[in-house]
């Protein structure tokens, strides 16, 4: 081989390890980005959970303190 073939062998390598990089470093940050995003899903569902707990006690509240009113 001539030096010539040897310095487009190595820039051919060096592209295609770029490439596969690249695609490695896409595929990590996709994979981070669906973590983030299931996180907050869980987040979200938590906190409409716990709202609506704590909706459910502010009606039983306000019900039993209209009713302690009712007595009165």
């Amino acid at each position: 081989m001539t030096m010539p073939d040897l310095i487009f062998i190595n820039i051919a390598m060096l592209a295609v390890g770029v490439a596969i990089g690249a695609l490695l470093g896409e595929t990590s940050r996709q994979h981070h980005d669906r973590q983030l995003f299931r996180e907050y899903i869980n987040f979200m569902t938590e906190s409409e959970h716990n709202n609506e707990l704590l909706f459910r006690e502010v009606i039983r509240f306000q019900t039993e303190k209209g009713a302690d009113h009712e007595k009165e």
